[in-house]
């Protein structure tokens, strides 16, 4: 997957200068968010999204979750590195 993005030209790392725990607070202004809680859309292959139940595409997913994904992710020549 990390080669198939750097491929296209997209990040497949964190940039240094983003501060992961702002990036966790930042996914709350996503629209899927609903009552607070975060969710995800998660895909299943190119133009195919998983579907939870009739008409539902996002699953929620803990903050928790979520901030460790983020704090574990490869960081930038220079960035912050997983723990």
């Amino acid at each position: 997957m990390i080669s198939l993005l750097q491929k296209a030209g997209l990040p497949a790392a964190i940039p240094s200068y983003i501060d992961r725990e702002a990036l966790v607070r930042k996914l709350y202004t996503d629209k899927k968010v609903r009552n607070g809680r975060l969710r995800f859309v998660i895909q299943k292959g190119i133009g195919d999204i998983a579907e939870f139940e009739k008409g539902v595409f996002a699953v929620p997913v803990e903050e928790e979750t979520a901030r460790a994904v983020i704090m574990n992710m490869p960081g930038m020549a220079g960035g912050p590195q997983p723990a």
